[in-house]
């Protein structure tokens, strides 16, 4: 029997010049074979499942990254729109106080002319004023140049009066006392 068995087996020199033929026929087939078969002898079944679990984790982690994507891009679109929400927002707000401080310089524009206007009237009525007071004032002071003009006059007539009293007086006391100056 040990004869059939023998029989029936390649003997190793002629395995090892079979396989040297494929080799040569298709050396990158061979090789990847060879390797493929170091693999399958030295990790078999360990492999194939670390290869399951790591292309598992491969399509999770892709999975997990679409997802994060899409909560990003989520996000991104929400700050997006509160951020030109806040600029619209600010935007306004600057409209506005540009409207108000337009509005702010128009009336004070308005009350500057109006103040102009009033103090210019009441400067006109206030030289009016000190116009009819130095008239007033004037005629005020040619009447008492009048009064002291018309006193002055009558002092003098009194002097003149008293002068030829006085010299009347004289001439008679003389006359009377007989002795002549």
């Amino acid at each position: 029997m040990q004869q059939s068995t023998e029989k029936k087996q390649i003997p190793l020199h002629l395995k090892t010049s079979v396989h040297q033929f494929s080799v040569l026929q298709n050396p990158e087939k061979s090789n990847e074979q060879n390797i493929e078969k170091v693999r399958e002898i030295l990790f078999g079944s360990q492999m194939k499942r670390q290869e399951q679990q790591i292309s598992a984790v491969e399509f999770k982690n892709q999975e997990n990254l679409k997802e994060l994507r899409q909560i990003l891009l989520s996000r991104l679109e929400d700050f997006e729109v509160l951020f030109k929400s806040e600029i619209k927002n600010l935007n306004q707000r600057i409209n506005k106080e540009h409207e108000a401080r337009l509005l702010f310089e128009e009336k004070n524009q308005t009350d500057i002319i109006d103040l102009k206007s009033f103090v210019l009237k009441r400067s006109q009525h206030l030289s009016e004023e000190i116009s009819a007071s130095k008239m007033k004032s004037a005629q005020d002071f040619k009447n008492e140049l009048d009064v002291l003009d018309q006193q002055k006059v009558d002092r003098s007539q009194l002097s003149n009066f008293l002068t030829d009293w006085v010299l009347r007086f004289e001439n008679r006391t003389e006359a009377n006392s007989g002795n002549p100056k």
